[in-house]
């Protein structure tokens, strides 16, 4: 699902383990990282342009907090690890 984090500055994730198909480029993009997309219920009448990343073990994604992101689902017998995490100011 789609969102964002309004109180933060910026987002990542760090990708430690992944599943044996997600090491793979494939056509329907499962498990990969997304920017841009909005959620559906928005309903807008442009598709808007989103940027599409293959996880990779090692890999850290940094992007501002503000920015819609999400995982495209996927389903694996093999389990995934990612840490996640957020940039908030404290004063």
């Amino acid at each position: 699902m789609p969102h964002v984090h309004l109180d933060g500055y910026l987002g990542g994730v760090y990708y430690v383990e992944l599943p044996d198909a997600m090491r793979e480029a494939s056509d329907d993009r499962a498990g990969w990282f997304e920017l841009g997309r909005a959620p559906d219920e928005f309903d807008l009448e442009a598709e808007p342009e989103v940027c599409a990343i293959r996880p990779e073990e090692g890999r850290m994604i940094l992007f501002p907090a503000y920015f819609y992101h999400g995982t495209v689902p996927f389903e694996s017998g093999q389990r995934r690890i990612s840490i996640a995490f957020d940039v908030v100011p404290t004063d």
